[in-house]
């Protein structure tokens, strides 16, 4: 059985900045679907989409440029689920 996606959560917490950059690098390379839940702001480079918890029952859909963007401007990108 072949995988063709992988879901992670919190798994690149302990990792060190290049290793996580590796480990996303490797998924990324080989064509393959991946959600990450996490705090790191830099998670938004590896992912194509955010959803972010705006508070009580909504959230939000981002791109990663929008979120990008947002993070420029000062408005307080959120950390990742990414």
């Amino acid at each position: 059985m072949r995988l063709t996606a992988a879901q992670r959560a919190q798994a690149t917490g302990a990792l060190d900045t290049a290793t996580e950059a590796a480990l996303y690098g490797l998924l990324q390379r080989g064509g393959r679907s991946f959600v990450s839940v996490g705090h790191r702001e830099q998670l938004v480079q590896w992912h194509t989409h955010v959803l972010e918890h705006a508070g009580g029952p909504r959230w939000r859909l981002s791109t990663r440029q929008e979120v990008l963007a947002r993070r420029q401007a000062g408005a307080g990108g959120a950390e990742q689920p990414g």
